[in-house]
């Protein structure tokens, strides 16, 4: 078992080990005190059939899945199971990119040696030609890490990428969650309004790598390295619809067939849960609310309401300001959910209340979620945030 503090731990998953994300906050407690506390999720099983075709990689059934099933797998532990010849047909670079994006039915990856090889693939069907990124497009990488890099540089492939019109950027995931690096400080790799960029990394929401106001599309890195050639977003050569598609084929797995001692067990299992909850309310209203020092005995004030289910940590905080640690409380208040509404520092003010829909505050796992706002709102430390069941 390993836990990281970052949303994307459960690539742990694509060799079998249990990764889950923690934020930094629980982290320095574990190190202080070498425990922490989960509560166990429900399981849910995803079971693959068939073979993946040519052309369609991990990154594809992932980004597939997001669409098809959408939160279904919400707080829940993902087993991804199949066939033995089903699971061989995924290497593990395609295992990575679907584990990686199980937080989110979302994830990072980037393969330099399967995009490497769509420029080389175009080279050997066109003796002489030598593949370009098409005019107007520009076509930025950067690995995961300078140990990655220098793998790809020994292969060739990141050779091979550059020779294409490729522009390098330091390694790590500064695009992808919108950084501008220190390396190219105009925020080089970034979308400006209104253009439109497609990218291998795993997430798509507004403002996360940019502007609010550009579009990003989500594809594995084969599809990213032959929509550059192309100009528009495009895929694989190679790849060839089946005969007889009409799409996806998709549905929800049943439990085990039904039987009269089963339904019984499970009504009486229900029973006890019902008696439990019902004994355990009966002592909690017995106490005496203790009411921390410091914290109000009362909270008003004028209700925001931000009118979404699923708003982002991205959404509450620019990523371009997460890794930065010399903003004044004034930038973050000016900052404070300027990608759900530009306008909203101009709204919010002192003592009012954020009301959130179902899910607040999910994506990465930023501190900033919460102290960001006191500079905005600031009637208590920490700040309310008051969610509302789904």
């Amino acid at each position: 078992m390993v836990v990281a503090s970052d949303s994307h731990a459960v690539h742990y998953g694509a060799i079998g080990c249990l990764g889950t994300p923690i934020v930094r906050t629980d982290a320095s407690a574990i190190w202080a005190s070498s425990q922490t506390w989960w509560h166990v999720p429900p399981v849910a099983r995803v079971n693959f059939l068939g073979t993946l075709p040519p052309g369609v990689r991990g990154k594809d059934v992932i980004a597939a899945l997001c669409g098809l099933f959408k939160d279904d797998v919400l707080n829940h532990a993902i087993e991804f199971t199949g066939s033995e010849e089903t699971m061989e047909s995924l290497p593990m670079d395609c295992r990575m990119a679907i584990a990686n994006m199980a937080c989110e039915w979302g994830g990072l990856s980037a393969n330099f040696k399967a995009a490497a090889k769509v420029f080389k693939d175009a080279a050997s069907a066109n003796p002489g030609f030598k593949p370009k990124v098409s005019d107007g497009v520009s076509l930025y990488i950067a690995a995961a890490s300078a140990r990655e890099q220098a793998a790809a540089e020994a292969a060739g492939d990141w050779q091979t990428l550059l020779n294409a019109g490729a522009q390098p950027l330091p390694s790590g995931c500064g695009p992808c969650i919108g950084l501008a690096s220190t390396t190219y400080p105009s925020g080089i790799g970034l979308l400006k309004p209104g253009q439109i960029g497609i990218s291998s990394s795993n997430r798509n929401l507004p403002g996360r790598m940019g502007s609010r106001e550009a579009q990003t599309y989500l594809a594995s890195a084969e599809v990213v390295a032959a929509s550059a050639l192309s100009g528009t977003i495009s895929g694989l050569d190679g790849f060839k619809v089946p005969a007889n598609w009409s799409g996806v084929v998709h549905g929800f797995g049943t439990s085990p067939e039904k039987t009269t001692e089963g339904e019984l067990a499970s009504t009486i299992q229900q029973l006890d849960c019902f008696i439990e909850r019902v004994e355990s309310a009966e002592v909690v209203s017995e106490r005496t609310t203790e009411i921390v020092a410091g914290f109000p005995k009362n909270i008003s004030g004028e209700i925001i309401f931000c009118d979404a289910d699923n708003i982002s940590t991205d959404a509450l905080y620019p990523g371009r300001l997460t890794y930065q640690d010399n903003v004044s409380q004034e930038e973050m208040a000016r900052a404070c959910m300027e990608n759900y509404d530009p306008s909203f520092d101009s709204i919010a003010g002192p003592n009012d209340v954020l009301v959130g829909g179902y899910n607040l505050g999910t994506g990465s796992s930023r501190e900033q979620g919460k102290d960001f706002l006191f500079p905005l709102l600031p009637f208590l430390e920490p700040p309310g945030l008051i969610k509302y069941p789904k």
